[in-house]
């Protein structure tokens, strides 16, 4: 059988899981010499998993979403999902697993709705503020991101508050920050849990209702919330 499907949906986002680590580091190895091969100059490390850390990461997800509690699973409850996944295909079997029913993560619709109650309906537009996040993060349990916004601080123009969200969270709230003209500068950093690649935005109102808006997408190839 051509290995082309294979390679295809591994480049297309395609998780793959294997029954040990030995076996993704192999899968890996092969994809990348499947890009070479059709002169890819560089690609995303693929999605191929060993089982075990696969369900570690459905653990998390579950678990940030309150659907689950700190207590992993025997290793034969495992092996029986295992099976099951491979009859029934990996998302039915684990909602079965999890007892999940219903989405776990926000929507576009939900992060919209955060920044027009925080900015009373003004529109946002693109300026002075400043987004440093990382490109990739490698671990996505603690991702640091800070922002700035070009203000003169003074009482007649300052910066009141600054919201940061996350678009593929099982929450999309991530922290406010409020300023005063005493403040002087109008920045921040903080860590946050990214659930899976995604994009973090951040928001800030000035003190004449306006809205200044940027966001950066960050890829996590270890999940913090979820994978």
């Amino acid at each position: 059988m051509s290995s082309e499907p294979f390679h295809e949906a591994v480049a297309a986002g395609s998780v793959v899981l294997t029954v040990n680590q030995r076996l993704a580091r192999h899968h890996v190895h092969r994809h990348g010499l499947w890009q070479l091969g059709n002169g890819a100059t560089w690609w995303e490390t693929p999605r191929v998993l060993p089982w075990s850390a696969w369900l570690a990461e459905l653990h998390d997800t579950a678990l940030a979403a309150g659907l689950s509690t700190r207590v992993r699973v025997p290793g034969i409850v495992q092996q029986r999902f295992w099976r099951r996944a491979l009859g029934a295909g990996a998302a039915a079997a684990a909602a079965l697993f999890f007892g999940a029913t219903g989405r776990a993560f926000a929507t576009i619709d939900e992060v919209e709705a955060a920044i027009a109650e925080f900015g009373g309906g003004a529109e946002a537009t693109e300026g002075a503020l400043k987004l440093t996040t990382p490109e990739i993060a490698e671990n996505g349990n603690s991702v640091p991101v800070a922002f700035s916004v070009d203000s003169p601080m003074t009482e007649d123009a300052y910066v009141q508050s600054v919201m940061i969200l996350a678009t593929d969270n099982p929450s999309t709230d991530v922290a406010t920050f409020h300023f005063t003209p005493r403040s002087g500068r109008a920045m921040a950093s903080t860590r946050m849990r990214l659930a899976r690649t995604q994009d973090v935005v951040v928001v800030a109102k000035l003190s004449d209702g306006s809205l200044l808006r940027a966001s950066n997408n960050v890829k996590v190839t270890i999940g913090g919330c979820g994978g």
